[in-house]
Protein backbone atom coordinates (compact mmCIF):
# COMPACT_ATOMS: atom_id res chain seq x y z
CA UNK A 1 0.00 0.00 0.00
CA UNK A 2 1.22 3.48 -0.87
CA UNK A 3 1.99 6.02 1.79
CA UNK A 4 0.03 9.25 2.03
CA UNK A 5 2.65 11.26 0.14
CA UNK A 6 2.50 8.89 -2.85
CA UNK A 7 -1.30 8.84 -2.78
CA UNK A 8 -1.47 12.63 -2.92
CA UNK A 9 1.05 12.76 -5.76
CA UNK A 10 -1.05 10.22 -7.66
CA UNK A 11 -4.20 12.23 -6.95
CA UNK A 12 -2.60 15.37 -8.30
CA UNK A 13 -2.01 13.33 -11.46
CA UNK A 14 -5.77 12.58 -11.61
CA UNK A 15 -5.73 9.08 -10.11
CA UNK A 16 -9.24 8.66 -8.72
CA UNK A 17 -8.48 5.39 -6.95
CA UNK A 18 -5.84 7.06 -4.79
CA UNK A 19 -8.31 9.83 -3.96
CA UNK A 20 -10.84 7.28 -2.71
CA UNK A 21 -8.20 5.82 -0.41
CA UNK A 22 -7.33 9.28 0.93
CA UNK A 23 -11.01 10.08 1.51
CA UNK A 24 -11.58 6.84 3.41
CA UNK A 25 -8.59 7.57 5.59
CA UNK A 26 -9.92 11.00 6.64
CA UNK A 27 -13.65 10.18 6.65
CA UNK A 28 -13.76 9.73 10.47
CA UNK A 29 -12.20 13.15 11.03
CA UNK A 30 -14.67 14.85 8.67
CA UNK A 31 -17.59 13.02 10.29
CA UNK A 32 -16.39 14.01 13.76
CA UNK A 33 -16.33 17.72 12.97
CA UNK A 34 -19.58 17.62 10.98
CA UNK A 35 -21.33 16.03 13.98
CA UNK A 36 -19.90 18.75 16.22
CA UNK A 37 -21.24 21.42 13.88
CA UNK A 38 -24.65 19.74 13.99
CA UNK A 39 -26.30 21.32 10.98
CA UNK A 40 -27.50 19.94 7.69
CA UNK A 41 -24.75 20.89 5.24
CA UNK A 42 -21.80 20.61 7.62
CA UNK A 43 -20.52 17.33 6.21
CA UNK A 44 -20.64 18.57 2.60
CA UNK A 45 -18.92 21.83 3.43
CA UNK A 46 -16.15 20.07 5.35
CA UNK A 47 -15.73 17.49 2.60
CA UNK A 48 -15.45 20.26 -0.01
CA UNK A 49 -12.77 21.96 2.08
CA UNK A 50 -10.95 18.66 2.46
CA UNK A 51 -10.91 18.14 -1.32
CA UNK A 52 -9.62 21.67 -1.81
CA UNK A 53 -6.96 21.05 0.83
CA UNK A 54 -5.69 17.99 -1.07
CA UNK A 55 -5.51 19.92 -4.34
CA UNK A 56 -3.79 22.96 -2.85
CA UNK A 57 -1.38 21.12 -0.59
CA UNK A 58 2.19 22.25 -1.36
CA UNK A 59 3.35 18.64 -1.60
CA UNK A 60 6.43 19.66 -3.61
CA UNK A 61 7.97 21.47 -0.65
CA UNK A 62 10.80 19.68 1.09
CA UNK A 63 8.98 19.57 4.41
CA UNK A 64 6.23 17.45 2.82
CA UNK A 65 8.37 15.02 0.83
CA UNK A 66 7.82 11.55 2.28
CA UNK A 67 6.97 13.08 5.63
CA UNK A 68 3.71 11.45 6.70
CA UNK A 69 3.55 13.42 9.96
CA UNK A 70 3.71 16.80 8.23
CA UNK A 71 1.04 15.80 5.71
CA UNK A 72 -1.28 14.47 8.42
CA UNK A 73 -0.78 17.57 10.51
CA UNK A 74 -1.47 19.83 7.53
CA UNK A 75 -4.74 18.06 6.66
CA UNK A 76 -5.95 17.83 10.27
CA UNK A 77 -5.17 21.49 10.90
CA UNK A 78 -6.95 22.54 7.71
CA UNK A 79 -10.09 20.59 8.61
CA UNK A 80 -10.04 21.84 12.19
CA UNK A 81 -9.66 25.46 11.01
CA UNK A 82 -12.55 24.99 8.60
CA UNK A 83 -14.63 23.57 11.45
CA UNK A 84 -13.86 26.68 13.51
CA UNK A 85 -14.78 29.00 10.62
CA UNK A 86 -18.03 27.16 9.91
CA UNK A 87 -18.92 27.12 13.60
CA UNK A 88 -18.41 30.89 13.86
CA UNK A 89 -20.48 31.47 10.72
CA UNK A 90 -23.26 29.21 12.02
CA UNK A 91 -23.30 30.96 15.40
CA UNK A 92 -23.60 34.34 13.66
CA UNK A 93 -26.50 32.99 11.61
CA UNK A 94 -28.28 31.71 14.69
CA UNK A 95 -27.70 35.03 16.48
CA UNK A 96 -29.20 36.95 13.56
CA UNK A 97 -32.37 34.90 13.49
CA UNK A 98 -35.57 36.43 14.71
CA UNK A 99 -37.04 35.29 17.97
CA UNK A 100 -40.70 34.36 17.88
CA UNK A 101 -41.59 37.55 19.75
CA UNK A 102 -39.65 39.73 17.30
CA UNK A 103 -41.35 38.03 14.41
CA UNK A 104 -44.79 38.42 15.98
CA UNK A 105 -44.13 42.13 16.44
CA UNK A 106 -42.98 42.47 12.86
CA UNK A 107 -46.05 40.63 11.62
CA UNK A 108 -48.39 42.92 13.49
CA UNK A 109 -46.53 45.95 12.15
CA UNK A 110 -47.20 44.75 8.59
CA UNK A 111 -50.60 43.23 9.25
CA UNK A 112 -52.35 45.74 7.02
CA UNK A 113 -50.48 44.19 4.06
CA UNK A 114 -51.27 40.61 4.94
CA UNK A 115 -54.60 38.98 5.40
CA UNK A 116 -55.60 36.82 8.32
CA UNK A 117 -55.12 33.59 6.33
CA UNK A 118 -51.44 34.39 5.73
CA UNK A 119 -50.94 35.02 9.43
CA UNK A 120 -52.46 31.65 10.30
CA UNK A 121 -50.28 29.96 7.71
CA UNK A 122 -47.20 31.60 9.20
CA UNK A 123 -48.13 30.41 12.67
CA UNK A 124 -48.65 26.87 11.37
CA UNK A 125 -45.30 26.92 9.57
CA UNK A 126 -43.55 28.34 12.63
CA UNK A 127 -44.64 25.36 14.70
CA UNK A 128 -43.46 22.88 12.08
CA UNK A 129 -40.11 24.34 10.94
CA UNK A 130 -36.99 25.23 12.89
CA UNK A 131 -36.04 28.92 13.19
CA UNK A 132 -33.59 28.85 10.31
CA UNK A 133 -36.01 27.17 7.90
CA UNK A 134 -38.86 29.43 8.94
CA UNK A 135 -36.81 32.59 8.50
CA UNK A 136 -35.68 31.51 5.02
CA UNK A 137 -39.28 30.98 3.93
CA UNK A 138 -40.37 34.20 5.60
CA UNK A 139 -37.68 36.27 3.89
CA UNK A 140 -38.29 34.67 0.50
CA UNK A 141 -42.09 34.46 0.29
CA UNK A 142 -43.42 37.06 2.73
CA UNK A 143 -40.87 39.82 2.48
CA UNK A 144 -40.04 38.97 -1.15
CA UNK A 145 -36.27 38.94 -0.74
CA UNK A 146 -34.32 37.51 -3.65
CA UNK A 147 -32.09 34.46 -3.21
CA UNK A 148 -29.08 36.74 -3.64
CA UNK A 149 -30.22 39.07 -0.86
CA UNK A 150 -30.81 36.14 1.48
CA UNK A 151 -27.42 34.66 0.55
CA UNK A 152 -25.72 37.95 1.32
CA UNK A 153 -27.48 38.15 4.69
CA UNK A 154 -26.40 34.62 5.70
CA UNK A 155 -23.01 34.83 3.96
CA UNK A 156 -23.64 31.72 1.88
CA UNK A 157 -23.98 31.20 -1.85
CA UNK A 158 -27.17 31.87 -3.77
CA UNK A 159 -27.20 28.23 -4.83
CA UNK A 160 -27.09 27.13 -1.19
CA UNK A 161 -30.13 29.31 -0.46
CA UNK A 162 -31.95 27.81 -3.43
CA UNK A 163 -31.13 24.24 -2.34
CA UNK A 164 -32.21 24.92 1.24
CA UNK A 165 -35.50 26.44 0.11
CA UNK A 166 -36.17 23.40 -2.08
CA UNK A 167 -35.43 21.08 0.86
CA UNK A 168 -37.79 23.04 3.09
CA UNK A 169 -40.58 22.96 0.51
CA UNK A 170 -40.05 19.22 -0.03
CA UNK A 171 -40.18 18.75 3.74
CA UNK A 172 -43.50 20.58 3.86
CA UNK A 173 -44.91 18.56 0.96
CA UNK A 174 -43.83 15.18 2.34
CA UNK A 175 -45.31 15.98 5.75
CA UNK A 176 -48.64 17.15 4.35
CA UNK A 177 -48.23 20.82 5.22
CA UNK A 178 -49.23 21.87 1.68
Amino acid sequence: MDNLYELIIKRKNNDNESFEIICKKFEPLILKYSRLLNYEDAYCELKDRFILCIYKMPIEENSFKNNETTILSYIKTTIKNEYINLNKRYEKTVKNQYSYEELSTELTDYSYKRDFQNLLTLIDLRSFLNRYEFKLLYLKYYLNYTDSEIAKHYKISRQAVNKKLHKIINKLYTNGQF
